[in-house]
């Protein structure tokens, strides 16, 4: 194997270094007394069962997250490394799981509590935040 073809992703799985991230997606239903003229507010998610994905998970200090994250402040964050085809997960996700812990979804972030980065190789960085 090559210096060019080494996979950041590959090693981690080999020194089994992945940690669960789960996903929990949901929809919108209405109720029996739903009225379109009312608006939106009378409808209810309703999350789904998640998907479980391994990925490289590492802890951020309260102190780097004050520069990444461009000034905010939060208790914990976290620092994915996966595959590029799981940004649709982090964009789309309702809830976002690890070790038990709910963390910021990008759909509700405000203030930079979600960021992803394109990397070499396919892969991403996402920095998430504890809510």
């Amino acid at each position: 194997m090559s210096r060019l073809d080494f996979n950041i992703n590959d090693l981690a799985r080999e020194e089994n270094l992945l940690t669960k991230v789960k996903f929990y997606f949901s929809y919108k239903q209405a109720d029996e007394w739903y009225n379109p003229e009312e608006g939106h507010d009378s409808l209810e998610s309703v999350n789904l069962n998640p998907i479980t994905v391994k990925m490289y998970v590492s802890e951020i200090s309260p102190e780097k997250l004050y520069y990444k994250m461009q000034g905010t402040h939060s208790e914990s964050g976290k620092l994915i490394l996966c595959d590029k085809k799981y940004k649709k997960y982090f964009q789309n996700a309702a809830k976002i799981e690890i070790d038990g812990k709910e963390y910021s979804t990008y759909n509700k972030a405000t203030g930079s509590n979600l960021t992803i980065a394109n990397r070499p190789k396919n892969n991403i960085t996402v920095t998430i935040y504890a809510k």
